[in-house]
């Protein structure tokens, strides 16, 4: 059985909770990214891009260490 987008939905939302406990802007890039890929995959292009657009901005200015972004 899928998940339903209310089941992807909460899950997301927890992800973010947990995410909002960390000041670590690489986990907050990364959760971008994902909910960019839900929104991409659920058809949201618009969604998607301010996500992503929002991932890139962290990364270019808060992860300049990291090497695998």
């Amino acid at each position: 059985m899928s998940p339903t987008r209310s089941d992807g939905d909460e899950l997301m939302l927890k992800a973010r909770a947990l995410a909002d406990r960390e000041p670590s802007p690489t986990l907050h890039a990364y959760l971008d990214f994902m909910e960019a890929t839900v929104a991409f995959f659920r058809s949201g292009y618009v969604a998607a891009q301010r996500k992503l657009e929002a991932a890139h901005e962290l990364v270019l200015t808060e992860c300049p260490g990291e090497a695998w972004l």
